[in-house]
Formats: structure tokens, sequence, C-alpha cells
């Protein structure tokens, strides 16, 4: 019996391990909007579309991804954060490993950053890896995260098209026609110790000024 992942993540900290980029790669994620339970998540890196997977309504995906977001943002100096997204039909794995040691630092390199990957089961590859500086990458997703959240709860329809099924016990608790249903997708992707990350690092950056 073989792990085709552990393969490749091994190939992955190899070339790293060898050589890490002379500048940090940037991630943006974007949502398509559901169809039939189905709901595209596209990753840009430097700005380039470097594929996607589908989400299934079944099996949420957004609350884990915000708790693996939080791990990043609270413990990223001492573990790493990775999660095993269900969807369905196959497994996707995101992965963010910190950088903790590395030799020959002139000062160019930041003084926290990571590796960034998306493990495909479907494809048994990785659609893509980045290195990345570790503050930019948890303001960037969660921005890309909360951007999406708050215009679906603009579409009263996403909640017949997607709330109902992913969050079904939340809704079902709520009379017909209320309001709040439009905001149970956001109030599951906003996350305090997220925004108090961002804040203190905030604050950190006025320090120094």
């Amino acid at each position: 019996m073989t792990s085709n992942w552990l393969r490749k993540h091994g190939e992955l900290l190899l070339k790293y391990s060898e050589h890490l980029p002379d500048k940090e790669d940037t991630i943006r994620i974007t949502f398509d909007y559901p169809d039939c339970g189905w709901m595209p998540m596209r990753f840009l890196k430097n700005g380039i579309d470097k594929g996607f997977i589908v989400l299934s309504d079944v099996y949420d995906s957004f609350v884990p991804m915000r708790e693996w977001l939080e791990t990043i943002a609270t413990s990223h100096d001492q573990k790493a954060s990775i999660i095993n997204l269900d969807c369905e039909q196959y497994h996707i794995v995101l992965s963010y490993e910190p950088v903790w040691f590395y030799e020959g630092n002139d000062g160019s390199y930041p003084l926290d950053c990571g590796i960034f990957s998306v493990y495909d089961e479907a494809d048994k590859d990785f659609i893509l890896d980045a290195f990345c500086d570790t503050e930019t990458f948890i303001r960037d997703i969660y921005q890309c995260l909360i951007h999406f959240a708050e215009e679906m709860s603009e579409k009263p329809e996403f909640v017949n098209d997607w709330v109902e099924q992913s969050f079904n016990d939340e809704w079902a608790e709520l009379d017909e026609g209320d309001t709040a249903a439009n905001y149970i997708f956001l109030n599951k992707v906003k996350s305090e110790k997220v925004e108090e990350y961002i804040k203190y690092m905030d604050k950190w950056h006025q320090s120094r000024m």
C-alpha cells in the first residue's frame, strides 16, 4: 500500500528545502455561485488562475476553512494548519506550513512565512503551492471569504441554494421568511480570532512608524 499524497507532499517540501523563492507569492480565492449543491472555489496565485475545486453543500467546508485560518492566525509560530475537506466525491487538502528555520537570511525574507498548498485527491496531485508572508496570506484569504459572504447576504436566493442544506440546523430554527437566514452564512465565516489578529498586527505596524 502506498500514499500518493505523502509522496507528492515530500517532493513539494524537498523543492522548498533546496531553495526558497526570492519573493513571496500572493494568493486569492474566489467562489462561483452554487449550482445544484455544488460551488466551484478558484485559486489565483500572483493573479494567475491555478485551477479550482468544487465544494458540496452536503458537507460544510466553510466552517473548517474558517477554523483552519484561525489556527494560522493564532498558532502559526507553534504548529502547521491543515484540513481535509470532504467534497462528497473526493477530498481536498489545504495546508499552511510555517517555515520556522532557514539559513542565510539576509533580511529579504519576511519574519513569518510559510508554504501554502492545495492537494486534489481526484487529480492525485497538488493544484498549487506558494511561498507566502503569513500576515499577508491571512489578511487576503479572510478578505476573500468575508467579501463573498457579504455579497451572498444580499442574495435571498442563496439561502435556498446553499444555506438550507449546508447549515440546516440553524436554518430550521428560524421562522419562514425570517431575514436572519440571509446572515447565517456570513456569521459562520466571520472570525473574531482572525479579526483580533488583524487588529493586533495593525497596532504593531503603527508602533513602528
